[in-house]
């Protein structure tokens, strides 16, 4: 059975034109030291590249506050549920902010509180996603697909261009469901969707960001 997470009005998506967001904190509390980008890194064999990789990587790892990255694949379902979230419990974050949240212009949300708040909601709710034996959340943009077979017999992934179909999916599935989707007898997938996982570590990062922005 599929059920609905959260219903209501969709954010503005005219600026969702790129292929993903880095996202970094404004004042996170750092444990130590970044690695230097090496001045002569063109110079560097493959081996060196990889080792400070590894160590950029470790100390992100070790300062969550600091960067988050998503393709715009994950990372839409994240800033709709930042939308629902601030009418859903009342967080009063400014407009202009949620607004940002869909363009690499250095916008984001910059009180701390804000932040803390929304960490909090993204936990309970993947919690109660997985509770409910989910672990993967599908945004409804009105974008379908679904898997059929071609005159090879290989199975193949078609967008869906049927009116009357796309009416009945988009009236039976809310803006967020986790779940299976289907329409007589047959399953459906949305363009967007994220995990449970990604919903942890966003949240972890605005944990210990101090405020974000986005690039």
């Amino acid at each position: 059975m599929t059920t609905p997470l959260v219903t209501g009005d969709h954010p503005p998506y005219k600026n969702l034109l790129f292929m993903g967001v880095d996202i970094y904190g404004l004042k996170p509390a750092l444990t130590s030291e970044k690695p230097s980008y090496p001045d002569n890194f063109s110079e560097l064999s493959a081996e060196e590249r990889t080792e400070y990789y590894d160590k950029l990587d470790k100390w992100e790892d070790q300062n969550p506050g600091y960067y988050f990255r998503n393709n715009w694949w994950h990372w839409r379902p994240l800033q709709m549920l930042v939308f629902h979230f601030n009418r859903k419990y009342d967080l009063n974050i400014p407009e202009e902010q949620i607004d940002a949240l869909g363009s690499n212009s250095g916008g984001g949300i910059t009180d701390p509180v804000h932040c803390l708040k929304l960490a909090e909601a993204f936990n309970s709710h993947a919690s109660a996603i997985e509770a409910a034996g989910h672990r993967f959340v599908s945004l409804n943009m009105g974008y379908w697909t679904f898997k059929t077979p071609n005159e090879r017999g290989d199975i193949v992934t078609c967008t869906l261009d049927d009116p009357e179909k796309l009416k009945r999916l988009n009236e039976k599935y809310d803006t967020y469901f986790f779940g299976d989707a289907e329409l007589d007898g047959i399953a459906y997938q949305t363009s967007h969707g994220t995990t449970t996982d990604n919903m942890r570590d966003f949240a972890l990062f605005l944990q210990n960001c101090n405020g974000f922005a986005i690039y």
